[in-house]
């Protein structure tokens, strides 16, 4: 009896410390505006494809199945599968898959100018998770400063936008 009461003790509090070690296990490259680059949605905010890759330095695989983000400026579209868009991706351990989403920003003035986070929610052997992670910082393409991730998005958005539609 008090070997399977040690046993259910060890289960009750190994099992979420190892689920909460496997999403430090996740690493996360980008994002970058992918090939599409920016475009101009019918309400006149801006549409930027993403490319973000991810690894999985964890036991077995692990299934991305969302992102969330709360950003003024800036929100994060749900997957649209015409613009070959991932909603869910599944990474073996030691490997890389890639990501592709859209932000759209409303406001370029409104976009943090500290990081932000991203919320996400993945699946592993050990069942269900979630996390956060604020992605790198991004070096602007013509100037050597670096900012957050989102206000780096938008200041190329936004600065394509300038010179495309004014």
């Amino acid at each position: 009896m008090a070997a399977a009461i040690a046993c259910l003790s060890l289960a009750v509090v190994a099992v979420p410390w190892a689920a909460e070690a496997d999403s430090r296990r996740i690493h996360w490259t980008g994002p970058d505006i992918g090939v599409l680059g920016v475009e101009k949605t019918d309400d006149g905010a801006l549409a930027v494809a993403l490319r973000i890759e991810v690894e999985y330095q964890g036991i077995g695989s692990f299934t991305l199945t969302g992102l969330s983000a709360d950003i003024p400026g800036m929100r994060l579209l749900p997957v649209n599968k015409a613009r070959d868009e991932t909603g869910q991706v599944t990474v073996e351990s030691g490997s890389w898959e890639t990501l592709r989403r859209t932000v759209v920003i409303t406001d370029c003035e409104a976009v943090p100018r500290e990081p932000q986070p991203i919320r996400f929610t993945y699946r592993t052997w050990l069942g269900d998770g979630e996390g956060q992670v604020v992605w790198h910082p991004r070096q602007l393409p013509e100037e050597s400063v670096t900012v957050a991730w989102q206000r780096g998005i938008a200041i190329e958005a936004c600065d394509e936008a300038v010179e495309r539609w004014s």
